[in-house]
């Protein structure tokens, strides 16, 4: 993937970006590369995206509509986890109805940026990774808000289906990364996004112990729920295998095939020892919910952090660092645990604090050297277009 350019002297000091990754990108124009397949999102959706892009005034910068977006689910996660801090617990109807309002909001914002950024003529690889970078920190945000509507606690099962969200998110960014183009299946996020919007408003409509009836399967006592987490898992887990099998079985049309199975080890290794840090730690978080949900945030930020670098490296033309100081904090803990040097409260905080501010850092960095490489502001419109009267 690297592209040799003549060195530059650059009138700022970069953050984050080599000055190599800096000069890929002042010297190779932009470009973004979609196929899209969802028959919801080409025929129903887009007429209507596309009505509501033509609503956004001209003077708004894309980066803006993904914030406000992001903002719709961060809103609901703070009210749900007020009602519901335990994720077994009962909310108010309006906020089962709040939920789906916020995460269709979400996907609307999530559609418009990219149309606003067309309009406005500001299309950049930062608008990309912004978006990017919101997107992965939803995931995290979206799915524990989920767990609060269908009140399922926070136990194996969340944590699993978490992990295999994040897993098919980055296994969707290294397709990219080798083919340049992001493939969306006939099922993608847009139809999950549905199906998020649906679990919310099944609790409106036919109150908060919906989720939670019980019934019996093959000699087991399951929830309803039980039903919703495995389906999730299970398509998230055919996308993931869609992304696999376009890289292997097509390695003619890719680009560096051979470093494919390399730059998946950062997602193995995430899985594995985060995991393995949870099963020594289970008597705690399993017993108490803030404590999990430390642990999922934990998780999904050192994901977050490993899928927003690969799509950094992707566009900056640059080979992916399959060893990164935040992949170290897992191993770190684990070694604290089985030692005795620290409680599992401290470990769990410092592990999550460590994921987090990682990745606020790396996002700093990262609007920093764009914006000043590119000439761009990250939140308003630096040149705006002038419209002819």
């Amino acid at each position: 993937m690297s592209r040799a350019q003549p060195k530059e002297k650059l009138n700022f000091s970069p953050l984050y970006i080599p000055e190599r990754g800096l000069s890929n990108l002042k010297n190779n124009p932009y470009s973004y590369r979609c196929v899209d397949k969802s028959l919801v999102a080409a025929y129903i959706m887009q007429p209507f995206w596309t009505f509501c892009a033509e609503l956004l005034p001209i003077w708004m910068a894309p980066n803006v509509v993904t914030l406000l977006g992001f903002f719709f689910i961060l809103l609901s996660f703070c009210v749900s986890i007020w009602y519901n801090p335990t994720f077994e617990g009962r909310m108010p109807e309006w906020v089962y109805l709040l939920n789906a309002v916020c995460l269709f909001l979400y996907q609307l914002f999530d559609a418009l940026d990219g149309k606003q950024a067309r309009k406005t003529k500001t299309s950049s690889p930062l608008g990309e990774l912004f978006d990017h970078g919101c997107d992965v920190m939803t995931s995290v945000f979206s799915a524990l808000t989920v767990y609060a509507t269908i009140r399922s606690g926070l136990g194996w099962f969340p944590l699993i289906n978490l992990a295999i969200m994040m897993s098919t998110f980055y296994c969707a960014q290294w397709e990219v990364y080798f083919t340049e183009t992001l493939h969306l299946w006939y099922i993608n996020v847009t139809e999950a996004q549905f199906f998020g919007i649906l679990t919310h408003f099944v609790a409106f409509l036919f109150g908060a112990d919906w989720w939670i009836t019980s019934f019996s399967l093959a000699g087991f006592q399951l929830h309803y729920y039980d039903l919703l987490i495995f389906g999730s898992a299970s398509g998230t887990t055919i996308l993931m295998v869609i992304n696999i099998r376009n890289i292997f079985l097509t390695p003619a049309n890719q680009k560096g095939y051979d470093k494919a199975p390399m730059y998946l080890l950062p997602n193995i290794w995430i899985g594995v020892s985060t995991f393995y840090f949870a099963y020594l730690t289970q008597n705690v978080w399993l017993k108490d919910a803030w404590m999990s949900m430390i642990l999922h945030f934990a998780m999904g930020f050192l994901y977050a952090n490993a899928i927003s670098k690969l799509c950094t490296a992707r566009v900056c033309g640059l080979d992916y660092d399959l060893v990164q100081v935040l992949f170290v904090v897992p191993a770190v803990c684990i070694l604290a645990k089985l030692t005795g040097l620290a409680s599992v409260p401290v470990l769990m905080y410092s592990f999550c604090f460590c994921t987090v501010a990682g990745y606020a850092m790396f996002s700093y960095g990262l609007i920093h050297d764009m914006t000043h490489l590119l000439d761009i502001y990250a939140f308003s419109i630096k040149y705006p277009v002038v419209q002819s009267k």
